[in-house]
């Protein structure tokens, strides 16, 4: 999947969505940003550290984990936002909407000894 950004704007050149977060670097405290692919969630969005079916959570999850602070760029707006990893039902059920734009999300889980955060990250 190539992702293409170009003012402001971030396109897949397919059905799926991206956006960039940006969050603070826990040791460095410089500003981090990762494109991922996302989900709806209520006023925000979700997003899944898989981290390609590696063990270790990816740095922007263990940065969020630290401030939950950030901001998402997408639509070709910056929103200052506020994280917090989905329990319960609204995990499984943004786990489901992200299986479905990305499938192979399922087989990085099933290639790591954790359960996968998905983060929802809302507007303030």
């Amino acid at each position: 999947v190539l992702l293409r950004i170009g003012r402001g704007h971030i396109s897949t050149g397919g059905p799926m969505r991206a956006l960039l977060l940006t969050a603070t670097g826990r040791r460095s405290g410089h500003p981090r940003t990762v494109p991922l692919f996302y989900v709806p969630a209520g006023p925000g969005w979700a997003v899944v550290d898989t981290n390609y079916g590696r063990s270790p959570r990816p740095a922007w999850s263990l940065n969020l984990g630290a401030d939950r602070l950030c901001t998402v760029r997408v639509g070709g707006h910056d929103h200052p936002c506020t994280a917090r990893v989905a329990e319960g039902d609204e995990r499984e059920r943004l786990w489901t909407d992200l299986l479905e734009i990305w499938p192979v999300y399922g087989e990085y889980a099933a290639g790591i000894d954790r359960a996968p955060h998905v983060w929802v990250v809302e507007p303030v």
